[in-house]
Formats: C-alpha cells, sequence, structure tokens
C-alpha cells in the first residue's frame, strides 16, 4: 500500500493537470448537500443547467482537451453506470490515462473493469450516514477490495463511535491501518480544523492516513470555485 501511495504522488507531481469525473450525490455522510434531497442542490439549481447529455466520444475528447494524466471517476456512485463505463474507461486507458474509481463499496466491480483500473478509492458509509448496515456493508464487496493490492479504504469521521466501527470493520476484514484514509466530517473551515486536530491525533497513534478537506479549507462549503 504504501508503495502505491507513492507511486499515486509520483504520478501526481508529473501529472500537468488532474480531473475528477464527478456526479451527483458526491458524499452525504462528508457534510456536503446532495442533490435531491431537501436543501438539496436542486432546490438552488436548476437540473437541466447543470446536466450536460453527451455521447461517449464527447466525453473522451472533452476530458482529453485539458490533457489529464491522473483521472478520478466518482461519486454519486459511478459503479451503477459501469457497464457504460468500461469502453470510455478502456478509450481513456488507451491514450495512457491513470485511472481511479472513487466507489462506496457496495457493488461488485465488473471484470473488464478490474482488468482497467490502476487504483480503488473505496469510501463505505458509516452509521452516522443513516444507511442500514445491510445496505451499506456489503460482506462479498469488503473482501473482494480487501484483498485487492490496489485499494485503500477512507472514511469520513465526525466523533469517537465512527472511530470504533472503524476498528471493528477492520478486524472483520483483515484490514490495516495503512490502508485507511481518515478524513473530518465538516461543512466549514472552523469545523474541519477543529476536528482535524482530534482525528490527526488518533491517526498518529494508530497509523491511520490522515487527510483533510482542502475545498472545505480554502472556500468553506462554495460551490463552483
Amino acid at each position: 500500500m504504501e508503495n502505491l501511495i507513492k507511486r499515486a504522488a509520483q504520478d501526481i507531481v508529473k501529472a500537468k493537470r488532474i480531473t475528477a469525473l464527478t456526479g451527483a450525490g458526491i458524499s452525504a455522510e462528508s457534510g456536503i448537500p446532495t442533490f435531491r434531497d431537501k436543501g438539496g442542490f436542486w432546490e438552488k439549481y436548476d437540473p437541466t443547467q447543470q446536466i450536460a447529455n453527451m455521447t461517449q466520444e464527447e466525453v473522451l475528447k472533452e476530458v482529453l482537451r485539458h490533457d489529464c494524466q491522473y483521472l478520478v471517476i466518482t461519486g454519486g456512485e459511478p459503479m451503477l453506470q459501469q457497464s457504460q463505463l468500461v469502453a470510455l474507461v478502456q478509450d481513456l486507458k488507451n491514450k495512457g490515462c491513470f485511472l481511479e474509481i472513487e466507489t462506496n463499496g457496495t457493488i461488485l466491480p465488473d471484470q473488464r473493469l478490474v482488468k482497467l483500473i490502476d487504483h480503488w478509492s473505496v469510501s463505505p458509509k458509516l452509521e452516522n450516514s443513516g444507511n442500514s448496515r445491510a445496505s451499506r456493508e456489503i460482506a462479498e464487496c469488503y473482501k473482494f477490495f480487501a484483498s485487492s493490492p490496489l485499494c485503500h479504504f477512507k472514511y469520513v469521521v465526525q466523533d469517537s463511535k465512527d472511530f470504533t466501527e472503524i476498528q471493528t470493520t477492520m478486524r472483520t476484514y483483515n484490514l490495516t491501518s495503512s490502508r485507511i484514509i481518515l478524513m473530518p466530517q465538516a461543512q466549514d473551515s472552523e469545523a474541519l480544523i477543529q476536528r482535524g486536530k482530534w482525528l490527526v491525533e488518533l491517526c498518529k497513534t494508530h497509523g491511520f492516513i490522515f487527510s483533510t478537506r482542502l475545498q472545505i479549507l480554502l472556500w468553506d462549503n462554495k460551490r463552483g470555485v
């Protein structure tokens, strides 16, 4: 895992630009408003002005226009469209792109994607998300990603209860702390810094990787920056 992180860091340093292909419902548990729920983006923005209908060829052309080498395909949940993603991912791979998929880890990947993806960023939901355990923890999927050397797990943490839940999950699926990234839940920079100071000490003590939320630190919860 450490070598994989070093490789990713080297690729990021070498890349002229990095693009994340994203969509709706980035991550409710991280404190970011969803699109369709009460208080979500669709109450403030017209979806007809926010959604682009594009062919695979148009998407490929748009991505390549940015001259990006490291691409992250992320939420909502990209694995819901995995069968449609295969051809696009193959085209991007043929162009020399390093490809990562960010997923909540509840859908088993298509083997065609498994052969193409360079890295999996698995961000499972915790009890604080309000989702039932049966819907957020699929044992078959957890075991698949736990067995992959091309995978790390990322959890959004708001209190010690979340940390206890993560430790239980680690024991269940034999996960090591060096493969786990912990990120503080926050919607503004003040909360991010306060919770981050607490969380980083846990990471130092238990050997987890700590990640802040740079966009919140710089712009709070402002959209479109």
